[in-house]
């Protein structure tokens, strides 16, 4: 079983939420992403794991880390998990639109769509093959999200895929005995 985390809250998220720019930066979680995070660590804390895979981002790390205080499993950073794109700014409609595969929108500084679900999708393997038989955490970011979901339901990379969003630490449960590939 994997459990898929969104990480906590941001100063990032902050903006975003008010309709503002949305900067995509490394940054940790702010105070309410903490008390987010703790708060699925509660909810989590009976869950059995037997390790916890994370993005390379401080958001994903951080949130990783405070659920990981009640398994004290190995945690391992799969760099595959990142966000599609760093430090740079696009408005929130934009945002938007870069997840649709008809679009294919190009944004200087953001990984082209495709690329970044097969970068996600080879995560996955290396993850499936790892970790098939066992319960883990994965926490990462909400346009990878997207790459789980296309990843689990077997759908075809057409049309916006940025349907089904998560909130801030939210948690998605996936079997990879339930997925043909």
């Amino acid at each position: 079983m994997i459990y898929f985390v969104r990480h906590g809250r941001t100063d990032d998220n902050d903006r975003e939420a008010k309709g503002e720019v949305f900067r995509t930066s490394d940054l940790g979680l702010n105070e309410l992403g903490r008390e987010q995070a703790e708060e699925l660590a509660e909810k989590l804390k009976d869950v059995k794991l037997d390790a916890v895979v994370t993005s390379p981002l401080k958001r994903a790390r951080e949130t990783a880390e405070i659920i990981n205080k009640y398994h004290g499993v190995s945690m391992e950073v799969e760099e595959g998990l990142a966000e599609r794109m760093n430090k740079m700014s696009v408005g929130v409609v934009l945002w938007h639109e870069l997840f649709d595969f008809d679009k294919n929108l190009q944004v200087e500084g953001c990984e082209n769509l495709r690329d970044f679900f097969e970068r996600v999708y080879a995560a996955i393997e290396r993850i499936r093959t790892k970790y098939e038989d066992k319960d883990i955490l994965v926490a990462s970011s909400g346009g990878v999200n997207h790459a789980f979901r296309a990843y689990f339901n077997n759908l075809e990379w057409k049309g916006n895929v940025r349907v089904d969003e998560m909130r801030n630490c939210d948690v998605r449960e996936y079997d990879f005995g339930k997925v043909v590939r």
